[in-house]
């Protein structure tokens, strides 16, 4: 663990503590922090350090940010970077409030007091219902002193007032029990598109990041605790670290690149309903740790290969190298869209009549003598062809290009300004392996 921030976080201090990790041979680095919109690479430090990582085989995760539910807010956007968002989890800590008429309602709680008697009935009050004070709606400190709450389950909007602040102006107050609720979605992860690289899907992947139960400094908010709730893409972030840590230690001589591809290409991307859900809210999906640990195919991608890359996003040659750290040549590499950088995604923006091929390479981690088969499903309103549709290879690490044509169909009805689908490559045999890329289209 490198401390970087204190009461506020440096460019300088962050980028030495990514320098010492380093250093001192780290195999992957999780970073639960970000800035407050996206920057141009050459500018993001996180963005800057992570590079030099990467060139020395360390993988960088790091959160998105938590500025939802609008889209394009997804921070640490860098396709070198997994951009970790945030989902619900499967389980919760309930606890249930019974209404006088036998209404039941759930919610979340981790806190009794002993003397709290649960069967017995209490009166309820609404400081927002009695008081046309904003501060009173939101249990703020000393709002609530010329308001009954005595004995009271007191019901307090959410707002941007700590949980523990309220808890202590309620309990102040000689109220009983207290109810948090929000009246809107919390935004407690970010969306895509990238404002800095539509060619690329961000964020990356999801995973658990809704009350989570983790260790909290005492000396942080005076707490007395050492353990904590805590919601928002700073969670999730670490969790995906430890499947990159799985990964890097059962196969330790794959790259950054191959390990995302991994993370990416074996995702579940339908919610608890069996739903799907949005690309631009879920990149790839949902983390699964299994399959990640046995891909099949990886889309692997060497740190020069994103020289070309970043020529092609119009940086300057003065730019490209900041963050490569040495001189390049933007007119001798073939400068190439964000879209044909080999990443394990499609995202592109189609306007009216517009025809786009890319290539792909995939490195072969399976079976040996393995066969593969391409299955499209197409977003509605393009045509997506694939050539070759089927793949063979005969070793492992054996590698195989194939190019996908995207074309805009004219006079279809679409119902939605974006479009979504996904490319699958399908082993033939006993193996299963399912290597799925999501296709993110925007149409203008």
């Amino acid at each position: 663990m490198y401390k970087a921030c204190a009461v506020s976080c440096y460019d300088g201090d962050l980028l030495a503590a990514i320098d010492a990790a380093i250093d001192d041979g780290v195999d992957l680095l999780s970073i639960s922090i970000g800035p407050e919109s996206p920057f141009p690479f050459y500018y993001d430090v996180i963005a800057l350090g992570a590079f030099r990582a990467i060139q020395k085989g360390i993988f960088v995760s790091c959160s998105a940010g938590n500025d939802g539910p609008y889209p394009s807010t997804v921070t640490n956007d860098a396709p070198w970077i997994l951009t970790v968002g945030a989902s619900t989890i499967d389980r919760e800590i309930r606890a249930t409030v019974k209404l006088g008429n036998n209404v039941e309602l759930h919610g979340q709680s981790l806190f009794q007091p002993k003397d709290f008697h649960p069967r017995q009935p209490l009166p309820i009050v609404h400081p927002a219902a009695i008081s046309n004070n904003e501060s009173a709606a939101v249990c703020e400190k000393g709002s609530l002193k010329n308001i009954d709450v005595k004995g009271k389950i007191v019901i307090c909007h959410m707002g941007q007032l700590r949980i523990e602040d309220k808890g202590k102006e309620v309990k102040d107050n000689g109220g009983a029990a207290m109810i948090v609720f929000n009246e809107q979605d919390d935004g407690y992860t970010t969306l895509g598109p990238s404002t800095q690289s539509r060619g690329i899907l961000k964020p990356d992947i999801v995973g658990p990041g809704l009350n989570i139960l983790s260790a909290w400094g005492v000396s942080i908010d005076e707490a007395t605790n050492p353990f904590n709730v805590i919601s928002g893409t700073s969670m999730s972030c670490p969790h995906l670290s430890g499947v990159a840590a799985l990964i890097k230690s059962a196969h330790p001589d794959w790259s950054p690149a191959a390990i995302k591809s991994a993370i990416l290409t074996t995702a579940y991307t339908a919610d608890l309903n069996g739903n799907p859900i949005s690309m631009f809210d879920r990149g790839s999906g949902h983390v699964h740790t299994l399959r990640a640990l046995n891909p099949g195919l990886v889309y692997d991608i060497e740190p020069d290969d994103y020289i070309p890359y970043l020529c092609g996003l119009g940086y300057s040659e003065q730019q490209v190298r900041y963050i490569v750290q040495r001189k390049v040549n933007c007119s001798t590499p073939t400068l190439i869209p964000g879209a044909q950088l080999n990443y394990p995604t499609f995202s592109m923006v189609l306007g009216a009549g517009d025809q786009m091929t890319y290539t792909r390479t995939v490195t072969n981690v399976g079976r040996p003598f393995s066969t593969y088969i391409s299955k499209v499903l197409s977003p509605q309103g393009v045509a997506v062809k694939v050539m070759p549709s089927v793949i063979r290879f005969k070793d492992l690490n054996d590698k195989a290009s194939y190019t996908v044509t995207f074309t805009r169909l004219e006079n279809v009805t679409r119902s939605s300004i974006i479009g979504q689908g996904s490319l699958v490559w399908n082993s033939i045999g006993d193996d299963g392996y399912k290597v799925v890329s999501t296709i993110a289209v925007v149409f203008v």
